[in-house]
């Protein structure tokens, strides 16, 4: 069997030409000839801001970029039907694609409503700052541009646990809510349940029903057997685990889901993966904090201890490692790219690694050229890579150990043996 390699196909500042899907469509002979046996895809489903972002500002699940709606009909990276060519040429050519599911939250909703609120302290949501008040908030999903195409259920104020306004956190009092969050491991900020948008209120049981009766429309509709569950630290592990129970059943023993939860602890990530049954991988984080430590100490980080607390250490059948993301490029908030001069033996580390299942990041093969205000930045592909790849393709993975010639990593000196 062929060692496992994922390639994410974006990034957060492409065009939004709407022209991705076909481009990609055009580059599946050289994604197989490279040796990726997945690929990540971006968001496929109508953004609040239509074509102009990425896909994780989510406002209808149901439009792949079919109906009319937000001023577009094909989301940022094309239509509906493009989408499903790419899905079939890409299942063609034996690679797996993984859509990623942003299930936390939803945005642009399409009327304003008056919603019992109380005010909380953003870095500790569990302190409440007021009363309960009346405050007004698009809360109200009608989706006229789909008109109950596949779905007649509508989003009402009570279908949210809470959002942001004015730069005022607000905690939404409805039957399902009242002077609670739901139930998170993590206990950052008090309780991290709302992160952005209208926060999706998983207790109540029209809502669970309405996001697993869209899962299932999702499946048959584009024939996905791989998925990425974006934002699982703000949701309650008891419905990240309904939702994992549901894509079992529906898909096949070569399926894939792959878990985004935020953390630089391993300890927490292996509780996570213990609350689901360890029915997922998750991205290895405290493995990308070691690599920028590294980048950032120099010859001052001892490259022994490089895997000392990642996931892929101690859980490697449930790790997937990477080097980058959209969430680290350059000009993003987190601001947490790793450097050019350590690119390359990071990308070593994971793609020579019998553990754990890597990414390589779409930047890194194609370049890429985007601003934001006044900044402009150009990411070079990476020239090592093709070779990498070509080494985990060939290569049987066994009881493998990779040794660097340095053992302090500085600029110039990185060199694998």
């Amino acid at each position: 069997m062929q060692n496992q390699v994922i390639i994410q196909l974006f990034h957060w500042y492409l065009p939004a030409d709407c022209q991705h899907w076909k481009f990609l469509a055009g580059e599946v002979d050289k994604l197989s000839r490279l040796g990726f046996t997945m690929v990540l895809l971006p968001p496929p489903y109508k953004s609040a801001k239509g074509r102009e972002e990425p896909g994780y500002a989510v406002y209808d699940l149901y439009d792949l970029g079919e109906f009319d709606q937000k001023g577009t009909i094909p989301t940022k990276y094309g239509t509906k039907e493009e989408y499903l060519e790419l899905l079939h040429l890409l299942q063609q050519a034996g690679i797996l694609p993984i859509a990623d599911l942003v299930l936390n939250h939803k945005l642009g909703g399409d009327e304003m409503q008056q919603v019992p609120v109380r005010a909380v302290d953003r870095n500790n949501r569990t302190h409440y700052l007021s009363d309960e008040q009346q405050v007004e908030m698009d809360c109200g999903f009608r989706f006229p541009g789909r008109n109950k195409t596949y779905s007649a259920f509508e989003w009402n104020w009570d279908c949210f646990s809470g959002f942001e306004k004015d730069g005022q956190v607000w905690k939404i009092q409805s039957d399902y809510s009242r002077d609670s969050w739901d139930w998170l491991l993590s206990t950052e900020k008090g309780n991290f349940n709302y992160l952005l948008g209208l926060d999706i209120e998983f207790r109540n049981p029209a809502v669970r029903e309405e996001l697993l009766r869209w899962l299932n429309w999702f499946i048959a509709s584009t024939g996905h057997q791989g998925f990425r569950l974006d934002g699982l630290k703000h949701m309650n592990p008891g419905f990240t685990a309904s939702v994992l129970q549901n894509l079992q059943e529906q898909t096949t023993e070569n399926s894939i889901v792959i878990g985004e939860y935020l953390s630089h602890n391993k300890q927490e990530l292996a509780a996570f993966l213990e609350q689901v049954n360890f029915a997922c991988n998750l991205f290895d984080f405290p493995l990308h904090k070691n690599f920028m430590d590294a980048a950032k100490l120099g010859e001052h980080y001892d490259l022994r201890t490089m895997f000392n607390g990642s996931l892929v250490q101690e859980y490697p059948l449930n790790a997937i490692t990477y080097v980058d993301n959209h969430d680290t490029q350059p000009l993003q908030e987190k601001n947490n790219y790793i450097p050019d001069w350590f690119r390359r033996l990071a990308y070593t580390l994971i793609l020579l690694r019998e553990g754990g299942i890597p990414v390589v990041f779409y930047c890194d093969i194609y370049g890429a050229e985007y601003g934001k205000d006044a900044a402009r930045i150009q990411l070079r592909p990476l020239e090592l890579l093709p070779q990498l790849l070509s080494l985990r393709k060939i290569t049987r993975m066994g009881a493998k150990e990779i040794f660097l010639t340095v053992r302090k990593p500085l600029p110039g000196r990185e060199k694998v043996v």
